[in-house]
């Protein structure tokens, strides 16, 4: 029925070892080592795209970030103006007037177009026509000088 086979030994082994091509490298041992090279070449070539498109997008050294006009109302003495702001500026901010750090980003319905403060614990919607379409409002029209 079953015939019993000789178990092998390292001995067996060292004359295939030593032969060359395809018993000594086997096929799937070959496509093994190609995976590995090509993912490790994969693995590079991601690396390198990420810091050269790091090193293409961070700003320049002693380069401000971009500022942007932004209007602002104080919650102190209810000045309104616009401000220089980067895009990371922290809320609130000092009052140009009272000095106090109470000035916060003005909003704008794009409905109705009416310019407000939003008030916390509030969702944020025009309190004039209770619309949600609202966003950053525009920079306020300087007041002309004399």
């Amino acid at each position: 029925m079953f015939r019993r086979h000789k178990p092998l030994t390292v001995e067996d082994y060292r004359a295939v070892l030593k032969a060359k091509g395809e018993i000594r490298l086997g096929g799937y041992a070959r496509h093994e080592a190609r995976r590995r090279v090509l993912l490790t070449l994969i693995g590079l070539v991601l690396i390198g795209g990420a810091a050269a498109l790091y090193f293409a997008l961070r700003p320049r050294d002693g380069e401000a970030p971009e500022t942007v006009p932004v209007p602002i109302e104080c919650v102190a003495c209810h000045y309104r103006g616009n401000i220089k702001a980067s895009p990371t500026t922290v809320y609130p901010l000092s009052c140009p007037k009272c000095r106090a750090r109470s000035c916060y980003k003005l909003w704008q319905c794009r409905d109705c177009g009416h310019v407000f403060l939003p008030r916390a614990g509030q969702s944020l919607a025009c309190p004039n026509c209770r619309s949600a379409r609202v966003g950053t409002a525009e920079p306020l029209p300087e007041p002309a000088g004399p």
